[in-house]
């Protein structure tokens, strides 16, 4: 990206000219002004990024968390505290944003029209993650103002940057953050959403190729690496169909970085794709989901995507390194009861025995067949 380039330059020649270029001048020496600069030393700059699915809040979630606070305050910790430890390792952490946190203008509700509590937000954020994307088949559930009221209130938050909505026709405002040098573009699109708005504030669908376009190329001017969460693909398959191997193979050409598919609510595999212009994209075609209240057995397991975001300074180049899938399951009993992620490494026989959703062919192996055909190589249970 031309960011990387130009934080090139400038390192070069300030090794230049505080007299960095001196030493062994023979032929196994660097041949170049811009080798020679940066001679015997690591000039990379690394995140470590990660990404989960649809954080997806049924009424039976958010009345578990009511009973557990005071005052109606919402108390969602329980659901996450398991999974936290995992956040943590991350430098990037991105959510997809399943539904509203409109509940200072509109009753809570769950499907088909969803509004979560506003303190989801904050408790998100102290979760760990700092990225939040919104364009989804739900972000107009509460219309135009529901989808304003769900970015103010995550724009109030101090480390989340929230993508995915815009005030109509200013989509060149783009969400960058920069974590350890390197500068992070997030691009969010949806394939649909469950109803319309023609309100001021709204998404961008896939549809739109010459709006996508048109930011993708004002992005690469801007920043080092282009994250794009994209909510597409049918509901409950695990095979990604033509039409999104056909946009994500777009998406790449026109500059995306990383890919992070959500909707289907099940698992899809990762794929690593060949841009236009040579670089690999990788792209996870399902994330899942994070949490739900759901009851198939495919819609149980979720997890992270891991990898680490390299920026190159002497060329300028981004790469992703060590590509993973940290799988974890939606736990509960009986009626819903005591819903709570839980890691996969920490998953046993004993507790997929006591889930809900045991017998009919859910289990403990169920789960790991699942994951494992999935994801092959990619998939990590371990730290």
């Amino acid at each position: 990206m031309k960011h990387g380039r130009m934080w090139a330059a400038a390192l070069a020649c300030a090794l230049l000219f505080t007299g960095c270029t001196g030493g062994d001048t023979s032929a196994s020496a660097p041949s170049t002004p811009m080798e020679e600069a940066f001679a015997g030393r690591d000039m990379t700059l690394s995140v470590r990024l990660m990404a989960v699915g649809d954080n997806l809040i049924h009424d039976v979630i958010y009345q578990q968390a009511a009973a557990r606070g005071s005052g109606g305050y919402h108390d969602f910790g329980p659901v996450y505290r398991q999974i936290a430890p995992i956040v943590a390792r991350a430098d990037i952490a991105v959510i997809n944003q399943e539904v509203p946190v409109a509940s200072d203008l509109y009753p809570l509700s769950s499907y088909p029209a969803f509004n979560s509590p506003k303190e989801l937000a904050g408790q998100v954020e102290d979760l760990g993650f700092n990225v939040v994307s919104y364009a989804n088949n739900h972000m107009y559930d509460k219309g135009s103002a529901g989808l304003a009221e769900s970015k103010r209130v995550f724009d109030a938050l101090p480390s989340v940057t929230v993508a995915g909505i815009y005030q109509r026709g200013a989509y060149d405002d783009i969400p960058i953050r920069e974590e350890n040098g390197i500068r992070f573009a997030f691009l969010s699109y949806m394939e649909m959403t469950n109803v319309g708005s023609s309100g001021d504030t709204c998404g961008i669908y896939l549809k739109d190729e010459e709006t996508i376009r048109r930011q993708m190329e004002l992005t690469r001017q801007q920043a080092d690496f282009i994250v794009v969460n994209v909510h597409w693909g049918a509901e409950g398959s695990d095979t990604p169909n033509t039409y999104q191997k056909e946009e994500a193979q777009k998406l790449a050409d026109w500059g995306a970085d990383l890919i992070l598919g959500h909707h289907p609510h099940v698992l899809q595999p990762i794929a690593e794709l060949t841009a236009a212009d040579g670089r690999q994209v990788p792209v996870i075609y399902s994330l899942g989901n994070f949490v739900s209240a759901q009851k198939g057995n495919y819609n149980m397991a979720g997890g992270f995507l891991d990898c680490t975001v390299v920026l190159d300074m002497k060329t300028g180049e981004t790469r992703v390194e060590g590509l993973s899938f940290i799988p974890t399951v939606t736990q509960f009993g009986s009626r819903f009861s005591n819903l709570h992620i839980v890691p996969f490494a920490d998953w046993s026989e004993s507790q997929a025995a006591a889930h809900g959703l045991a017998g009919n062919g859910f289990g403990y192996q169920f789960v790991k067949r699942q994951l494992e055909n999935t994801y092959g190589n990619y998939l990590k249970t371990g730290a």
